[in-house]
This record gives C-alpha cells, structure tokens and sequence, in this order.
C-alpha cells in the first residue's frame, strides 16, 4: 500500500470509535449493490457508530481529496452506493436508535432499520404513517430516495412526514434544518440522493397503531384488469382503505386493499367500502401486523453476494397514463420474462408538506392521486440475453413514461439521456448546482449518487 494511502487509513483511525475495514475479502463484501450489475472496489470501509465518526471520516475525505459515498443497506441497483477506490461510509447499526418524543413525535438516527423504528413505536401505541415495503433498509437510506408503501394511497410517501432532520454536510458541519430553519437545504436533503449531506437524525410524526389490520386479496386476470379494477382510489376521498398494494405473484395478479382495527370485535362489525364489496375477492384475513403488504426484513449479505442481476425501476404516472403503460407493457413481446416482482401502489401528494428534488412524483401533478408501477426484472450472473433483454424494456419504458408527462424513480431511470433527466429536474438542479459549487466543489461526496453528467453545466 502507497504512503499516501497509509496516511489515509492512519488518519481515518485517528478519531473513530468503530473499525477499519481494508483487506481485500473486506473490501469484495462492498463492490456490489442490490443490482448486482456494477462493481466497484473501495479503496476502505468505515463502520459509523456514531455521528462523530461521520463528520470525522467527511473531513478527513475532503483534507486527502478523496471522494465519499454513503452506504445504508446498499439497496441501489446501478451502483450508486459502491465507489471504485473511495471510501465507502458503512452507515448502519446493529440496534436502532429510536426516541420518543412528545405530540406523536419520533427522533430516529439514520442508521436504523425501518423495522426497528416500527417495532420501537408499535410497543408504544404508534406507527409509521409510511412503512416502506422493505423494511431492512435504513432510514438514512430511503430518505435519501422518497420511500413509499401501502399506506401511500393516502399518506404520500415517507418523506412527507419529516419534520426536520440533522445533516452532515460535506465538509463535516453538522445542522438540523427543516421548513423553519434553512428550508432549501432541508428541501435538498428529502429524496436529494445524498448530494447535500449525510442524513444523521430525523424527526418523524407517527399515528396511532391500531393492530389489527383486515386484508382483501382480489385476483386479476392482467395487469391491464389490475388498472381497470382499482381506478376507483384515484378520486377516492374516504380515510378507509388505509392500505392498496397491487402486485404479480405465482403468475397471477392481485390487489390487496387494508383497514385498521383496534380489535377483533370493531374489525367484524365494520362493512367494506362500496368499491371493494363489489370487487371478486379471493378471501379476506385479519393480519397483525400484515405480512402481505411488507417483503422480508434480511440482511443485506446476498446482496453483497450477487448471484443475480437484478433491473428494477418504479415508474409514476397518473391514471390515464397507467391505463396507457399497462396497454404499452402488455404488447411487448415477453415483458414479463424475467420478472421477479411487480408492484403497484397509490400515491397521494398531501398538501403543505416539503417536496424533494429528486421526488419520483412530478412537482404539479395533474391529479389527485399518483400511481407507482414498480418493474422488478432479475437475471442469473452469465445470461446475457436476458440481461440485455430486460435492459431493452426499461429503456423503453422510461421513454414511454416521461413522453406520457410521469417520472421514473432515479434509481433505475439513470438510463435515460442527461437532456432528458435535466428537463424533468431543471428548477431543482440550478439550486442544487449553486449549493454544491460553495459546499462541495470537488463532488466529493456520493459521487455516483446522480447519474453522470446531469449536475454539469
């Protein structure tokens, strides 16, 4: 190892409570994302413990010049969480952090799980008013990308209920921002992709838990009927159900619709709304809490393994353009080869709250209620035309859902063109442009975090 690179590791070790991690079988653990489709070898890992060790690894990166990203549970398919010869910023811990705070209020470090901040509020009476289908990953994380789930038809996504939050800026200065305090950096920050800061806290609102939750799964015979059939949510003003999740599974699709009991006894009185009474159901159940609408909570070390490759991308859009895709999907040869998932949610876009720059929800919508259509494509390590074939969708799909006026998240539609990313973001990229070039002007931090090019000039 070069003296330039001992001094490196021997000035990070100077102020972390947690360990180094440098050896080549270390560092292999952390070339790969979720994806699996880049490979990037850091240069050392830093295992945060806490937020000293943040803001130490941030300023000993900017004093030798070498960039940093940020890593929760490295859920990024296009490696936006790996760097080649970087430091990777291990940003997860083994418990949650969670404090209760007064007005249903929660201040949860970054580095917990979703899972954690859940059980720590369920034991209190509470809930998340969002809780992301994949509860592994870290609060940091998803922030850092938008998060929803099946409480989205109503509540938004999760970053919607943040209230503030403390950010680790790219020169280690630490500051908690929010709508009151420093309100274009908090904005920056919310579905920002880590180009601002590091998220260390936030305060989040919950809501009151009631633990039972009553399922209804309806069968559809495509993805077109699966539209067709929940059309209804999109005007749907009623506080029930609380829960939608469509989905694609053993070859058939469904939705699956939710409400919220504090006990069995409420949950057997209680009639469905009329959309859903008249819907063909396959069964209903009472679930606590409800395992359908929430993948498994495991650790990320298969993803650190990739045996699959692994092309997801959400895409939102409003009805009429839902309606459009699922026809467009539909007459693709194949679409489904490949397939390991498809997702559909609702997506509300409540008032008054803080939208990010990087929202996969477009900033006027057209309607009340969005849709997100997530396309969950996977492939074994060595088939190329596979891979390639499920590259050759998305493309198009991504053209598809911005000439119909949607967004595709960022985490896959980095294939687009820049023209065309700058054009869906060109209000937030000047600003974010102008704060990067008096904080970070060497794009130091979370390189990878946008898709190359689109922060230039």
């Amino acid at each position: 190892m070069s003296p330039p690179a001992l001094s490196l590791l021997d000035d990070l070790r100077g102020g972390l409570s947690g360990p180094l991690r440098a050896t080549p079988e270390e560092l292999e653990l952390y070339a790969h994302d979720f994806g699996g489709l880049v490979r990037r070898v850091p240069r050392v890992v830093v295992r945060a413990r806490c937020e000293a060790d943040v803001v130490h690894t941030l300023r000993v990166a900017r004093a030798h010049g070498v960039r940093i990203t940020v890593r929760g549970s490295g859920h990024s398919t296009r490696g936006q969480t790996l760097d080649e010869e970087g430091i990777i910023l291990d940003n997860r811990a083994e418990g949650g952090e969670v404090r209760l705070l007064d007005e249903g209020r929660v201040e949860v470090s970054a580095r917990t799980r979703w899972a954690q901040v859940e059980e720590a509020l369920n034991a209190a009476s509470r809930t998340l008013p969002v809780l992301t289908s994949a509860p592994g990953t870290t609060v940091g994380g998803t922030l850092s990308e938008g998060g929803f789930g099946s409480r989205s038809l109503h509540q938004g996504t999760q970053v919607d209920h943040v209230e503030r939050l403390r950010l680790v800026l790219a020169d280690g200065t630490a500051l908690w921002c929010g709508p009151g305090e420093d309100p274009d950096l908090f904005r920056l920050a919310l579905a920002g992709c880590g180009q601002v800061g590091v998220i260390e806290r936030v305060v989040l609102d919950t809501l009151p838990l009631r633990p039972l939750t009553r399922l209804q799964l309806n069968p559809h015979g495509g993805l077109s009927d699966l539209v067709e059939a929940v059309a209804w949510t999109e005007t749907w003003r009623e506080s029930t159900p609380e829960h939608f999740l469509g989905f694609w599974k053993e070859g058939r699709f469904w939705s699956v619709f939710g409400r919220d009991f504090p006990d069995e006894t409420s949950a057997a009185r209680a009639s469905p709304p009329d959309p859903l009474a008249r819907m063909t159901r396959e069964r209903t159940e009472l679930d606590a809490p409800p395992q359908l609408l929430t993948w498994s909570d495991e650790d990320d070390t298969r993803q650190r393994h990739p045996w699959r490759r692994r092309v997801w991308c959400d895409y939102c859009l409003d009805l009429e353009g839902l309606r459009g895709f699922a026809r467009f999907l539909e007459g693709w040869p194949g679409w489904m080869s490949g397939m390991e998932a498809v997702s559909l949610l609702g997506l509300a876009h409540p008032p008054g709250r803080t939208r990010g720059p990087f929202d996969m929800r477009p900033p006027t919508p057209r309607a009340e209620r969005l849709y997100a259509l997530g396309l969950y494509h996977g492939v074994d390590v060595g088939d190329g035309s596979g891979l390639q074939a499920a590259e050759a969708l998305h493309q198009a799909c991504l053209e598809w859902c911005v000439r119909a006026g949607g967004r595709p998240s960022l985490r896959g539609g980095s294939l687009l063109d820049v023209a065309t990313l700058r054009g869906l973001y060109a209000e937030d990229l000047s600003l974010l442009r102008t704060w990067r070039a008096s904080r970070d002007p060497s794009g130091l931090l979370n390189p990878h975090g946008l898709p190359a090019g689109l922060l230039l000039e």
